[in-house]
């Protein structure tokens, strides 16, 4: 069972990177005075992101890992939502 709902995670996961990093491009496409800007707020979300969403392999098990890949996946959507508006 964790095989096969970490590979759904990861195909979900993959698909909001993917959806996060082409609204960003369009957005920059749109707005190219704002490139910089984004870029820094992209930075810092990532970093926020990679704090709140954070798994220690050597602490902690797999199911501590399922749940930091749906924080990543469900906060990815949230900013791609966010930036889509």
């Amino acid at each position: 069972m964790i095989p096969a709902t970490q590979a759904c995670i990861d195909d979900e996961g993959e698909f909001q990177r993917s959806r996060l990093d082409a609204i960003v491009e369009r957005l920059k496409r749109e707005h190219p005075e704002r490139t910089g800007a984004l870029d820094y707020q992209q930075a810092g979300w990532r970093a926020d992101l990679e704090t709140r969403c954070a798994w220690d392999a050597n602490a902690e098990g797999q199911q501590q890992r399922i749940e930091a890949n749906m924080c990543t996946l469900e906060e990815t959507a949230k900013r791609a939502d966010a930036l889509d508006q």
